[in-house]
């Protein structure tokens, strides 16, 4: 096993365990958000994509990936299996 991909293995528990129990334990905020969430745009994600070079071989984590449009292209375009993390999965949804 690579050393990157431990990284990325380290990264996905850390998400998957560490990450929502924190969330939980966290009060409510004291005030509305200040940050939107902006799209990619396509045509950036498809650059990013062939710039990496990705490739059915991959496995992509996108921590916060919003609406899921840079995982699902890589795995559409590359056959690259992704592993989408999103705090909003209503974003996921459009």
């Amino acid at each position: 096993m690579t050393l990157r991909r431990i990284i990325l293995s380290l990264a996905v528990v850390f998400v998957a365990v560490v990450a929502p129990t924190a969330a939980q334990q966290a009060p409510a905020p004291l005030r509305t958000p200040d940050v939107i969430f902006v799209p990619t745009p396509q045509e950036v994600v498809d650059a990013m994509l062939k710039l990496a070079k990705v490739t059915k071989n991959d496995i992509l984590y996108d921590l916060g990936s919003g609406d899921g449009r840079i995982p699902i292209t890589a795995a559409k375009t590359y056959g690259a299996r992704d592993v989408p993390a999103r705090r909003d999965r209503r974003l996921h949804a459009r």
